[in-house]
């Protein structure tokens, strides 16, 4: 008898713990019908500059599952508009955490960003527990994104370009 009132507070706080986790959106053709491929991190001296500042037309993407009690990151695959210092390639491959695609994954192809990234070493997750990426980058090592802000449902406005950028 004294098992019964464990159980239901068990329970309670289960459903209190579901209610008040972030909900993931789950895109299909990012997250299902795409096979999973494993990101490229960089070497000291691989010919890549550690950080680069970027303008560039977003290419593809793939949204990370999770961002509550797992964190995740997606991947970016941003064509350039002009040449960055030192990095003298069409595309640049980025991981940025929580991207979980909540202005709707039509919102993301062709979207002009600006932002700062800094080359992935082996070990890192860009603050991440794990990151989701469906895009190969063909051997080119990704960068990561670091967040300003803890507002991961607004990822275009943290990234859109400035007049000067």
């Amino acid at each position: 008898m004294r098992l019964i009132p464990g159980l239901i507070l068990v329970f309670f706080l289960i459903a209190a713990n579901a209610a008040n986790t972030p909900r993931t959106f789950e895109p299909r053709h990012a997250l299902h019908d795409e096979q999973e491929v494993p990101v490229v991190y960089g070497k000291k001296d691989d010919g890549f500059p550690d950080s680069v500042t970027l303008r560039g037309l977003i290419a593809k993407m793939s949204f990370t599952g999770n961002c509550g009690f797992s964190r995740g990151a997606g991947a970016l695959q941003i064509k350039l508009a002009r040449p960055a210092p030192g990095y003298n390639r069409e595309y640049i491959y980025v991981a940025a955490p929580c991207l979980l695609g909540w202005e709707g994954d039509d919102q993301y192809p062709g979207k002009e960003v600006c932002m700062t990234v800094k080359k992935m070493k082996p070990g890192d997750t860009c603050g991440a527990d794990y990151i989701n990426n469906t895009i190969d980058s063909k051997g080119v090592p990704f960068y990561c994104l670091s967040w300003k802000s803890a507002k991961y449902k607004e990822f275009l406005k943290q990234v859109k370009c400035k007049i000067n950028d």
